[in-house]
């Protein structure tokens, strides 16, 4: 079984209302697209490490899809417009999914 990397990385802009950047800027939950695939990022350390799951919903063959390992790093400090960027090592099968 072949694992496929995928790199995503996006910029959040962030809201100036006086509010911290950390609380401006929590990537920490569930997120879905509208293919109906789930990212759920569980953690992000004090020094930007992300740790969480990737589950697709989109898959060219029947067999089954595993959740897969999801990691990355956001950038930490007083940005006004923090990146991030994760990988996930696809686990169950070989595929693709449209973000």
């Amino acid at each position: 079984m072949q694992s496929i990397g995928f790199i995503l990385v996006l910029a959040l802009a962030g809201v100036t209302l006086g509010i911290p950047l950390n609380d401006k800027c929590s990537l920490i939950g569930l997120w879905k697209n509208d293919l109906g695939s789930e990212m759920n990022i569980t953690a992000v350390n004090n020094v930007g490490k992300i740790f969480g799951t990737y589950l697709t919903r989109v898959s060219s063959t029947d067999k089954p899809i595993g959740v897969s390992p999801l990691r990355g790093s956001q950038q930490m400090g007083d940005q006004e417009q923090p990146t991030f960027g994760f990988t996930v090592a696809w686990v169950g099968t070989n595929l693709f999914t449209r973000v």
